[in-house]
């Protein structure tokens, strides 16, 4: 059947929105990790003291211990823990990048390792008649059973791995999100580290005084008060209990597996691929997973959670009616504005015979590296520079000199770029691109772009004034800067893969150099550029021009040399 005949999609109220499913996860991941944050907090505060620790830690947990707040807190973790068995049990394939399986095995892992812990927070008070306390705590792991104290450290980090990747992953389609980027990993590096500083410091104090103790014959530190003995016991059977019903769980999901998987046999459904290839898949596998399975390479930049549209594919003929789109792949395609036969692999899932083009097709080796490192999206500062009539420059001079020109002029624009905090995306015939930004926020690159354009023509000032005297000529470079979203990636073919930055953003610094020739102006600077960096340029006019490939003007700033001195006496930070 010609996929003209199935564009009228059914209702699709007998489908999974999957979109529901990320929002649940989203929603009790942020309640679950506010908890850690609050934890992680009362961890770093042992730096101070152990009573301080103890005294924040009935603050910190004030909110998870009323009615309200344990519902909110225990209903996340179930979701959480629930999502983590539905996504294990909904993967036709084990098949997936890195990253991915990580996240799902780490996921699947937390509950085991946290349940001890939590069930003896939690039951102490009621099954035991004792309040817990840092004190208690860190007696019986860092005196009673150090390998606990080590235990709880793995944890520690695999929950916090967890939280990060997965907020990264929920973050990365936001470009409000971008520009925290750098103070978002710092918090994510720091608040960790000082976590275990503190636990770990509290500890060996403690362990340390309670085997002094012990040495000189004297009764040991008290941790609080014994309890009940019985209630001890029984914590540590529901511990036992739940570790087991965890285990069994995962068991189950992966029986009901197989389980399907056998039951789909009779039923399989056929993908072809424009090209030959041609797979059998069991009812309920994506299109991305079929791939997978089968060993077809398929781009799949966002791990297969429809943010991406890499592993977009056009449906070219179907036995059945196609599921409609869910709302995540609507958003998706709606971004990248495509016909309806068009789909998202990682979304589609066939009930019948489906022939299909990848419309991003890589070959089988490229498809290795392009997966071991995925592209990302950034704001960042993009520099264009170029050899003003270069060509007729060339046709004066002996080719030697013309390569010696070269160097010196790329030698200069190699130590700005480098000088202000960029990095050299590639030179191309007689200019340069430079990209600001990998490492810092947008202001700062912009700040940095202006003062690596301001260095570039400075110091072609000085480079001309001994071409003037040796060799009876100068040359002159012609500069654009624009600032915005790129996309950031490995490119090339096997075995020679760079890093570069691709997008509008580039195009438009690259038109702003040529814009640069037009009005006599050695640097252009986009309004996006001079927006954001922090220096005034209150005395500075701006016009309107016309930009190949775009339907309206764009607001630049033309500066001469003297204005970009403001920018080279700026220090980039």
């Amino acid at each position: 059947m010609a996929y003209s005949q199935i564009t009228s999609f059914r209702d699709g109220s007998g489908f999974a929105d999957r979109g529901r499913l990320v929002l649940a996860r989203q929603l009790a991941g942020g309640v679950v990790l506010c908890f850690v944050v609050m934890h992680l907090v009362n961890h770093a505060l042992l730096i101070g003291s152990v009573p301080f620790a103890d005294q924040a830690r009935r603050w910190l947990a004030l909110p998870w211990r009323t009615l309200p707040g344990t519902i909110l807190l225990y209903g996340a973790l179930l979701v959480h823990a629930g999502l983590a068995l539905w996504t294990l049990y909904a993967r036709r394939t084990l098949q997936m990048p890195l990253a991915e399986f990580l996240v799902l095995v780490m996921g699947l892992l937390i509950p085991d390792l946290l349940i001890e812990h939590a069930t003896a927070m939690r039951l102490t008070g009621p099954l035991r008649g004792v309040e817990p306390s840092y004190q208690m705590v860190l007696k019986a792991q860092w005196f009673d059973n150090p390998v606990r104290a080590l235990q709880q450290s793995v944890a520690l980090i695999i929950v916090w791995l967890h939280a990060c990747l997965g907020l990264g992953r929920a973050l990365s389609a936001s470009a409000r999100f971008r520009n925290l980027r750098t103070m978002l990993i710092a918090a994510a590096v720091l608040l960790p580290v000082l976590a275990l500083i503190g636990y770990a410091d509290a500890g060996r104090e403690m362990a340390h005084d309670l085997h002094q103790a012990e040495m000189s014959q004297h009764p040991p530190m008290p941790a609080g008060p014994v309890g009940d003995r019985a209630g001890a016991t029984r914590i540590d059977m529901i511990t036992t209990a739940l570790r087991i019903g965890w285990v069994l769980l995962i068991a189950l999901v992966l029986v009901l597996r197989q389980i399907r998987a056998w039951m789909s046999r009779g039923g399989e459904i056929e993908i072809s691929y424009l090209g030959g290839a041609m797979v059998r898949v069991g009812p309920g596998t994506s299109v991305l997973e079929a791939s997978r399975m089968n060993g077809i390479a398929h781009y799949s930049v966002c791990g297969g959670n429809g943010r991406c549209s890499t592993c977009r594919v056009r449906v070219l003929a179907s036995d059945a009616v196609l599921p409609p789109p869910n709302t995540v792949e609507q958003a998706t395609l709606a971004r990248i504005n495509v016909g309806q036969d068009v789909r998202l692999a990682c979304q589609l899932r066939p009930e019948g015979a489906l022939t299909i083009a990848r419309l991003l097709e890589p070959p089988e080796a490229r498809m290795t590296q392009f997966a071991d490192t995925p592209p990302s999206e950034r704001d960042i500062a993009v520099l264009f520079c170029d050899l003003r009539s270069f060509t007729a420059l060339s046709e004066r001079q002996l080719p030697y000199d013309v390569v010696f020109l070269l160097n010196r002029y790329f030698d200069i624009v190699g130590n700005a770029v480098a000088a202000s905090g960029g990095v050299v995306d590639k030179f191309i015939g007689d200019g340069a691109m430079a990209v600001f930004g990998l490492e810092s926020d947008l202001t700062e690159a912009c700040r940095a772009a202006l003062r690596c354009a301001a260095m570039i023509r400075h110091n072609i000032g000085l480079m001309n004034e001994e071409l003037r005297r040796d060799m009876g000529l100068t040359i002159d470079v012609g500069i654009g800067i624009h600032a915005g979203s790129a996309i950031i990636g490995q490119m090339g073919f096997a075995g020679h893969m760079t890093q570069t930055a691709i997008g509008d953003t580039v195009n438009v610094a690259s038109r702003l150099e040529g814009v640069s020739k037009d009005i006599g102006a050695p640097i252009v600077a986009s309004h996006e550029i001079m927006s954001r960096q922090e220096l005034s340029a209150d005395d500075l006019a701006a016009i309107s021009v016309t930009v190949r490939g775009r339907a309206t003007e764009l607001l630049v700033y033309p500066l001469q040399d003297e204005d970009a001195a403001r920018y080279l006496e700026a220090p980039s930070r």
